[in-house]
């Protein structure tokens, strides 16, 4: 039996008791999850778009990733910011009543001069927007994350991708530590973190579990949920798309181990019916709208409107 009513109670599933929900009924699953959502978070969501910083020529091997080191896929390379363009960007995000907006940069970490260059940057979309503002800026050290802090920075995006076990298997070039301790240090500033991982990159059901689990270890409330987009080029070009029941039992266990997190709609949702719109039955309560940094993602409007045909309330 799912010990939903625990779960509200404030009891933690212990990593046997996650897996185990592998072989609950899908449709009891997901309205467990549902309930936990409801009872602790309300019809609460939160949007969020990202706007990319640099692409492409990444030093890092993430073996899923079209823009890495071992991808012999094209990717154009945007070496500059160009401020005015974020700025727009962001004043129709915020028209829009989107709350989070976030730069993406390609690569390990933001040089010293990137840093400087997004502080500049942050200051005046604090100054022209009522935007929080966010940044996933690679391997970044504490010094340089109170700098961006002090210039508006309220959130860090740094996904862990996989289980501490698998991660190796995708990535080589940067450690599964190196990641938590620039979680870590943003915690201990008070920068909020974002964090979660891709599926079907080749992880078993138990690294997904291991995941979720580390991630309630962190703390982490705002988790994007990605699904592996197989990109020509990549290690992982030839994969077969993630069954969307596999992907709907995923979130609803990720739902029932982080009862209080944001469970956000990310990469990949295109491979699902309705841009992902049955994942709101599984427990879901986040989004990142707009396009991605290499896939198309559902527009701004469309993701309104569902967000107001599910009765839910934008957080701000």
């Amino acid at each position: 039996m799912i010990p939903t009513e625990k779960i509200i109670k404030g009891y933690e599933l212990q990593r046997e008791d996650a897996l185990s929900l592998y072989h609950e009924p899908l449709h009891t699953l997901m309205e467990s999850a549902v309930a936990i959502r409801r009872a602790l978070l309300g019809n609460t969501f939160d949007l969020c778009t990202i706007m990319r910083g640099r692409n492409g020529h990444c030093s890092e091997d993430c073996a899923f990733c079209v823009q890495s080191s071992v991808s012999e896929g094209r990717v154009d390379l945007l070496n500059t910011i160009d401020d005015e363009k974020v700025i727009e960007n962001a004043k129709c995000a915020d028209a829009a009543g989107i709350r989070h907006f976030a730069l993406v940069f390609a690569g390990r970490k933001l040089s010293k001069r990137d840093v400087e260059n997004v502080a500049h940057l942050y200051r005046r979309l604090k100054r022209e927007t009522n935007l929080r503002l966010c940044l996933s800026g690679g391997l970044l050290h504490r010094d340089e994350l109170a700098l961006l802090q002090e210039a508006g920075l309220e959130r860090l995006h740094n996904n862990l991708e996989t289980s501490r076990r698998y991660f190796p298997s995708i990535c080589t070039t940067h450690t599964y530590d190196e990641k938590i301790q620039t979680i870590q240090d943003a915690q201990s500033l008070g920068i909020e973190v974002c964090s979660g991982g891709i599926f079907n990159v080749g992880e078993t059901r138990e690294d997904r579990v291991d995941l979720a689990l580390t991630l309630r270890g962190l703390g982490i409330r705002s988790v994007p949920l990605n699904i592996l987009s197989p990109m020509e080029g990549t290690p992982l070009a030839e994969r077969q798309p993630i069954a969307e029941d596999e992907f709907l039992r995923t979130v609803a266990i990720f739902r029932h181990i982080l009862p209080n997190a944001y469970l956000r709609l990310a990469g990949g949702r295109q491979l699902l019916s309705g841009e992902g719109e049955a994942t709101l039955h599984a427990g879901m309560n986040a989004a990142i709208t707009g396009n991605f940094l290499n896939t198309k993602g559902a527009a701004e409007s469309c993701d309104l409107q569902m967000i107001r045909r599910h009765h839910f309330t934008i957080t701000v």
